[in-house]
This record gives C-alpha cells, sequence and structure tokens, in this order.
C-alpha cells in the first residue's frame, strides 16, 4: 500500500475509533446504568473519549514513526 492509501486507512479507522468512543457509552448511560447521576453520566462519556483520543494518537504515532516523520525528533539525527 502507499502512503495515501495508507493514510486513507487510518483516517477510516480514526473516524470509526471516534464514533465508537462516542456512541457506545452514550448508548450505556441511556439504557444500561439508569440510577447512574448525571455526573457520573458525564464521566463515563468523557473516560471513553480520552481512550478514544489517546487511541487515536498512538495509531498516528507508530504511523509516523515507521515512515521516519518524526526523526527531527531525535538528538541523535544530524539533517
Amino acid at each position: 500500500m502507499t502512503d495515501a492509501s495508507q493514510a486513507t486507512v487510518g483516517a477510516a479507522i480514526t473516524v470509526l475509533i471516534l464514533t465508537v468512543a462516542l456512541v457506545a457509552p452514550l448508548v450505556y448511560v441511556a439504557f444500561y446504568a439508569p440510577d447512574f447521576t448525571f455526573f457520573q453520566k458525564i464521566v463515563v462519556v468523557l473516560v471513553s473519549l480520552i481512550l478514544g483520543v489517546a487511541a487515536v494518537a498512538v495509531m498516528w504515532i507508530v504511523w509516523a514513526g515507521r515512515r521516519g516523520y518524526m526523526r527531527s525528533w531525535s538528538h541523535n539525527h544530524n539533517p
């Protein structure tokens, strides 16, 4: 796969991860956690979004690292 097609797949996976990270906790707090307070429901959604963003960040950092885009951050790199 070319870098462009891999980036397209990465973008699709990003959208999928963030959609699941938003929809799943909303369904959970709406149907499976009726005894939770409003604050607890907000915390469930926020934690899910934080974990989703962290997963996307790790995915893109690994993608960039494998292609050498982060070499300029290295102290041992001489351009």
